[in-house]
């Protein structure tokens, strides 16, 4: 999935060498004072600190990850409650699950710009860009199934805590950067992008069977967590670090959701329906420390406690389709598609008043944005493109016979995800040339300002990401014991802006914006476990 990213800043790392590198080859320590500042964010989402953050579900369980997430119209123990709660009619006895995924990969550059332009006639060369996505483990799903009757007819129930939304996948970039100045040595930029935690759901859901045809299914969700991200930035010679930045974030965020599905009897072919129905999730108590990167090592250091508004997404109603098909007592087939409008998104939060000007009338570089807000609410397009996945699958049984069952499985998932690329609109593409318009009195370019200072990282969405997954597991079914692994490739391209750098200030945004493209591998190993009582 390619990930939409944030204006604030590539450009301030690059003029930072400029000024600075000349200090650091002398081994210089910085004694520059420290200002505090606090300031009235945006929300989150046009701040950027969630461009990483994917609420699409990730799925549940090594036997339906195995099969490229599809698995719809099976009967399965309660973890299927994410997917399809009508699935709990599989629920023959009291069973217990637990899952728990490890995230590793790697990457392959496609594009950087290797030579940028950082005006008054100097130029910063870049080399050996490299991206290194992070290693994680998680907890996937813990659940608990129950055989019922219902209503006088056979059910199940199940209960489940599971983690429904990462706040995203981490990485390490890596550069040498080198410039006109001081002799041209080399100089290392080294960023680490942290992000932490996620959505959790605690899910309770039922299924009933009407007749041998039809099974129907609900599932409540009571969604929570803690979204947390650490990014840091900095530039290096001989294992010194003579400039650094960087941002700690953290948000709370709930919801509220139902889930309704359906399976429906064919013989040998099964047909289900779901959809998880639309609700808003809410972001409070945002909260960000800013450690901007300074201009040199004699400039005065910069802390800004930054307090994000709360806001409200809505999130747009998924439907799934999907079905099943038994060849034989050994092969199963699966299919589904998901679709999920997020092009219908809206944030809602406090409505922010921008003002834009010049500190000095007559110095263009005195250039400003202040924000405030106002009593009344407003709501704008999230700016998130529609999603899709279709996910094919299939299992097939290597043993077969008495208690014991060794099941194999294969799966390709394509998807259009809720994360964007990043995209500079016409007009942006030159930020110092737009302020210098604006201070020869452009009143069109005051417009598109005081939109950057408004939406921020909103205005920088592009194309949804696409990726593509290749999987594989292994299941071994042992009378009242079940194991699955499952093994994914899953590959997408991400674009950014080359060199991150964050400063609330934006006298120091881009201004020679330039994008990388970076195609990732992320590799997840996923290991479910089963009781039966």
């Amino acid at each position: 999935m390619k990930s939409s990213a944030r204006i604030l800043v590539p450009f301030v790392l690059a003029a930072s060498i400029l000024v600075a590198a000349p200090c650091a080859f002398a081994q210089a320590v910085s004694t520059a004072p420290t200002d505090t500042l606090t300031l009235i964010g945006r929300s989150s989402w046009e701040a950027g600190f969630l461009s990483t953050f994917n609420f699409d579900r990730v799925p549940v369980g090594a036997r339906m990850s195995a099969m490229g997430g599809a698995g719809m119209a099976l009967a399965g123990g309660a973890e299927y409650m994410s997917l399809n709660p009508a699935a709990l009619i599989g629920v023959e006895r009291p069973q217990l699950e637990s899952s728990a995924l490890f995230y590793s990969g790697g990457s392959t550059i496609q594009t950087f710009p290797e030579l940028l332009d950082i005006g008054q006639a100097q130029f910063l060369q870049s080399k050996d860009y490299r991206v290194s996505p992070s290693t994680k483990l998680n907890y996937n799903n813990v659940s608990l199934g129950l055989p019922l009757v219902i209503l006088g007819g056979r059910g199940g129930l199940g209960l489940s805590y599971r983690r429904e939304a990462r706040t995203g996948e981490g990485s390490e970039d890596r550069a040498i950067l080198k410039g006109s100045f001081a002799a041209g040595q080399e100089v290392n930029y080294g960023r680490e992008d942290k992000p932490e935690d996620g959505v959790d759901a605690i899910s309770v859901g039922a299924a009933r069977a009407f007749g041998n045809f039809l099974d129907l299914g609900f599932a409540l969700n009571w969604q929570s967590g803690t979204l947390r991200r650490n990014e840091s930035y900095g530039l290096s010679q001989f294992g010194f670090e003579f400039l650094s930045g960087g941002y700690t974030f953290s948000q709370d965020v709930s919801g509220f959701n139902v889930d309704l599905g359906g399976r429906a009897h064919l013989g040998r072919l099964n047909l289900a329906a779901a959809a998880q129905m639309s609700h808003d999730l809410n972001f409070k108590n945002g909260f960000a420390v800013v450690r901007p990167v300074p201009e040199d090592l004699t400039s005065t250091k910069i802390l800004a406690f930054t307090h994000l508004l709360d806001n409200t997404l809505s999130i747009p109603t998924a439907i799934g389709l999907g079905s099943s098909l038994e060849l034989g007592r050994r092969l199963t087939l699966v299919g589904d598609y998901w679709i999920r409008p997020w092009s219908k998104a809206d944030i809602t939060r406090q409505e922010i008043i921008p003002t834009v000007g010049f500190s000095n009338p007559e110095d263009s570089t005195s250039y400003f944005v202040s924000l405030a807000t106002a009593d009344r609410k407003e709501t704008f397009n999230a700016g998130l493109g529609d999603a899709n996945s279709l996910r094919l699958g299939l299992e097939y049984a290597l043993h077969s016979s008495g208690r014991v069952r060794v099941p194999v499985r294969l799966g390709y998932r394509t998807e259009k995800v809720a994360l964007t690329n990043t995209m500079i609109p016409a007009g942006y593409s030159d930020y110092a040339g737009m302020i210098d318009r604006y201070f020869n009195g452009s009143a069109a370019t005051e417009d598109t300002l005081l939109e950057a200072a408004r939406y921020s990282n909103l205005i920088f969405r592009g194309d949804p990401v696409k990726s593509t997954a290749i999987t594989f597991g292994l299941g071994v079914d042992i009378d009242t014991f079940s194991a699955s692994l499952s093994v994914e490739r899953r590959s997408y391209d991400v674009d950014n802006f080359y060199l991150y750098g964050f400063n609330p200030d934006p006298a120091f945004n881009a201004t020679f914006p330039s994008l990388t493209a970076v195609t990732r591998h992320i590799l997840t190993i996923g290991l479910t476990s089963r009781m039966r009582f």
